[in-house]
């Protein structure tokens, strides 16, 4: 199914959300300590991991209500959005969890 996803031209304009996907997944296992630190990639600082899950929680909302990426992502979605009610409720539900603005930090 995977292969499916990644290989078939009929599914690409996935690709931004599985992106996404893949993201949130190393940042969990990166702030979890699941994977084993090394030189080139170090342990994530609880700094680090709070403004990647910012900048991950950003582009999520940004790409689900008004951006486009490759692919056709737009197009595609808003299809689905129009074709199924429970879709909708689906992404409401997702936008309502992600925070409306993202505080700014200085340093």
């Amino acid at each position: 199914m995977l292969q499916l996803l990644i290989r078939d031209p009929a599914f690409s304009w996935l690709h931004p959300i599985s992106e996404l996907i893949v993201r949130v997944d190393e940042l969990i296992s990166n702030a979890n300590d699941r994977r084993r630190p090394t030189p080139a990639r170090p342990a994530m600082t609880p700094d680090q991991v709070n403004a990647e899950a910012e900048m991950l929680m950003t582009e999520t909302r940004e790409l689900l209500t008004a951006g486009d990426a490759p692919g056709g992502f737009r197009q595609h979605y808003d299809a689905v959005l129009k074709a199924d009610p429970a879709i909708v409720a689906m992404h409401r539900a997702v936008i309502s969890a992600l925070p409306s603005s993202m505080r700014t930090t200085t340093h």
